[in-house]
């Protein structure tokens, strides 16, 4: 029985501590929602861009969540920008949190050389965070000899105005930036007269694609990427690579969550492991993970799942222009 409320109070702590410091949605491919992660990717395609990402989060645990991100972004080469929008809605499926954001982001562009390119980018919405409070389950309702606390009653809603910026370097094989979101740290407490900063995130990235010739069956593509991020207290860090085949449209890859240098509890920081597969053809690409916990929550959490879309176009006479394409994808 024991085990069974620390296994609980582990979710529990989990759960808040994700609701709290991550409200950047966290997605195994970061690199489909590329404007979440920094607001320097906006228009960083061809011409335009559509994208739809849906993450299922800890399926084995009653405190699992559903993150939806869709976004739309354009490149604007004649004022030297890039625009676009994207909506995040984060839900656990018994209702008890979710979170809507709507953030308009642009990106302002500068041409290094022939080769290389700088974007700056800014990002400004708003959110608004609801719980309903009497569908929460305490501990004193749980267990007779923890003391009774106050567990209020309805529903609790709250809107804030969010900002975040970022810089990206990239060629057409390379990619690297970093970005600050929640700079003005806006206050998400649901409490009356008292106030809760949101932690600044601050986020690192990199990334390229790389060719590789073989002898007549075409070249291989290798798409290494990397996402470290920090808020607060709070260090996660991504690493993985994905291989592409220039006369196949599948694409197979792996990834790892974790900082194994530094330790919780006497144990090595680890997350997750994930696989990853994707078909790639002409404008669409679809591609779906699996995370696989490697920390001491896998045989509560069960796992992660995530799929996502994205289009690409661009009229005739854009494609006619020469330009840089961020390798991104």
């Amino acid at each position: 029985m024991r085990n069974y409320y620390l296994t609980w109070a582990s979710l529990i702590g989990l759960f808040l501590s994700w609701s709290l410091h991550a409200q950047t949605p966290q997605f195994t491919q970061f690199y489909h929602a590329p404007m979440a992660v920094n607001p320097a990717f906006a228009g960083t395609t061809t011409q335009y861009r559509m994208g739809l990402l849906h993450r299922q989060q800890w399926l084995g645990a009653s405190a699992r969540m559903a993150t939806t991100y869709a976004a739309f972004d354009a490149n604007l080469p004649t004022i030297s920008s890039g625009a676009g929008a994207y909506l995040t809605h984060d839900a656990a499926p018994t209702g008890q949190f979710q979170q809507i954001t709507l953030q308009a982001v642009y990106s302002f562009q500068l041409r290094l050389s022939n080769k290389y390119m700088l974007r700056m980018g800014l990002n400004a919405g708003m959110s608004n965070r609801s719980t309903a409070i009497n569908s929460l389950r305490f501990t004193s309702q749980v267990r007779p000899d923890e003391p009774d606390v106050f567990e209020g009653n309805g529903s609790n809603s709250r809107f804030f105005a969010d900002f975040g910026s970022g810089i990206l370097f990239y060629s057409a094989q390379f990619w690297a930036g970093a970005s600050v979101l929640h700079l003005n740290k806006p206050d998400i407490s649901f409490l009356s007269g008292e106030s809760a900063a949101l932690p600044r995130l601050y986020a690192a990235h990199m990334g390229g694609k790389f060719s590789f010739p073989t002898d007549g069956s075409g070249d291989i593509y290798l798409l290494p990427a990397l996402l470290f991020k920090q808020q607060g207290a709070a260090r996660q860090l991504d690493v993985g690579a994905r291989v592409a085949f220039e006369r196949s449209p599948i694409q197979v890859g792996a990834q790892y969550r974790g900082l194994p240098l530094l330790q919780s509890f006497g144990l090595p920081r680890q997350d997750a492991v994930a696989a990853i597969i994707g078909i790639y053809r002409d404008n669409w690409q679809m591609a779906y993970s699996y995370d696989l916990p490697i920390s001491n929550m896998n045989r509560v959490t069960s796992g992660s799942h995530e799929i996502g879309i994205v289009y690409m176009w661009a009229t005739r006479d854009f494609r006619r222009q020469s330009g840089i394409r961020c390798p991104v994808f």
